[in-house]
């Protein structure tokens, strides 16, 4: 039997189509599964990551609240309330992208330093690089904690000279510079003469509402961090 020409051309023809139509089909399957596979990827990490940031958020507004800035100023046992707002102090300075943020308290019990008796002024010690115009730099800042509802005069005085009593001892103790000085207090204000001299003598005063300012701004670099992981 002689076979057709025409008809062995139309039967090639016709496996041929069905050959590059199966290959086509077989590579939208291949296609699909894949960007199906790196979609699902894709939203499961974005899901991930949404749930570290929200447990992150969850978190840092457990640890740093207004509020406790009241509730320390608040309390009756005065030694409770000073430590207190030390660790506060050390932990928003950390929140803050600081290496080292220390009460004394901590050092002293740590060996890190030898003081006896009185802390002389300071009472956290903070220590990390910084960024400004001209790059970056260490810095490090001494400290003192007052847990106080109301400051008068003399205790207004009497807290600023001892930061600045605190540079100098804490220099020596340590064998660094301290770049800055700071007091942190509870009080709403302090009296106007001894903000005058913690102006002339570079003292920085931190009042309640500058406190509660800081702990807004400690949580907000605290969030930003999150949203990088």
């Amino acid at each position: 039997m002689v076979s057709n020409p025409q008809t062995n051309w139309f039967v090639v023809s016709l496996f041929s189509l069905l050959t590059l139509f199966v290959c086509y089909f077989i590579f939208r399957l291949y296609r699909e599964f894949n960007f199906g596979r790196a979609e699902n990827d894709e939203l499961l990490s974005s899901f991930i990551r949404k749930k570290k940031v929200f447990e992150y958020e969850r978190t840092v507004a457990d640890s740093f609240k207004t509020e406790d800035v009241d509730k320390i100023m608040m309390m009756q046992d005065t030694g409770a309330k000073g430590d207190a707002l030390e660790d506060l102090t050390a932990d928003l300075f950390k929140a803050l992208g600081y290496k080292t943020a220390k009460t004394i308290r901590q050092m002293k019990a740590s060996g890190e330093i030898q003081v006896s008796g009185v802390d002389q002024g300071g009472d956290v010690f903070v220590e990390g690089l910084v960024k400004d115009k001209s790059g970056e730099r260490e810095e490090r800042i001494i400290v003192q904690c007052k847990a106080y509802k109301t400051i008068d005069e003399e205790r207004s005085n009497s807290a600023v000279q001892q930061t600045i009593a605190a540079k100098a001892y804490y220099e020596s103790i340590l064998g660094k510079t301290i770049h800055r000085m700071m007091m942190i207090t509870t009080a709403y204000d302090i009296t106007k003469p001894a903000q005058d001299l913690a102006d002339k003598t570079g003292v920085e005063i931190i009042t309640n509402g500058k406190l509660k300012e800081l702990i807004k701004k400690a949580n907000y670099r605290m969030y930003l961090r999150a949203l990088q992981t």
